[in-house]
């Protein structure tokens, strides 16, 4: 039986000053029948199966802020499945989250152009708490534990016409606080959250033109 969704959505927005907008948006996700993946611990046997209703409600926001030498966004979501998920495979320790997921995430990225043709960029992001199988019993069965609230943030310079009009070079380092950051499973996969990236460094040279 296919699983069929439905989506209600509003979003307003607002400019607040000169080179400064908001915009709100809330949506409101419902799933029916929804299509699952489950894993019988004992022989293995997996298996796609339609497993009721499940969804969410929520809201997210963001702040714009433009001026001549770059701009900064700040942004929040969140969510809650709180009277919307049925699915145990896909709840968390709260029955408004569900396995996997934060609740909430501040996000925030700039750009400043230090130099006509060099600018600076970053960009961060907070996640709350997320919920997760992280361990299984003797049974095979999950159990369920919360992950730490997390930051990344990433760093990057970019030069532009590097010699020739058109060669650009970027410089920059990802999780920049080498951040703890596993990749958690939005159900019970049969195994722990696995290790996300640490630091990394890297460097591209990149060519938009023609070749004369």
């Amino acid at each position: 039986m296919p699983e069929r969704t439905v989506v209600t959505e509003a979003e307003v927005g607002v400019r607040i000053a000169e080179g400064v907008s908001a915009t709100v948006n809330g949506f409101d996700l419902t799933v029916r029948d929804s299509i699952v993946y489950t894993l019988d611990p004992a022989s293995g046997q997996q298996a796609y199966l339609n497993a009721g209703r499940t969804g969410s409600r929520g809201a997210e926001a963001e702040l714009r802020v433009e001026g001549r030498r770059g701009f900064v966004v700040l942004g929040y979501a969140m969510y809650s499945t709180a009277g919307k998920n049925q699915i145990d495979l896909f709840r968390g320790l709260s029955s408004s989250r569900v396995l996997g997921l934060p609740a909430h995430k501040l996000s925030a990225r700039a750009t400043w152009q230090l130099h006509p043709r060099i600018s600076l960029n970053g960009a961060a992001a907070w996640f709350s708490r997320r919920d997760a199988a992280l361990i299984a019993d003797a049974d095979g069965n999950p159990v369920l534990g919360a992950l730490p609230a997390a930051a990344l943030v990433d760093v990057l310079v970019r030069v532009r016409d590097v010699g020739l009009k058109g060669i650009e070079v970027s410089a920059g380092v990802h999780n920049l606080l080498d951040t703890d950051f596993p990749y958690a499973q939005p159900y019970n996969a049969g195994h722990a959250p696995l290790p996300g990236p640490g630091r990394e460094f890297m460097v591209r040279l990149a060519y938009d033109g023609a070749f004369l």
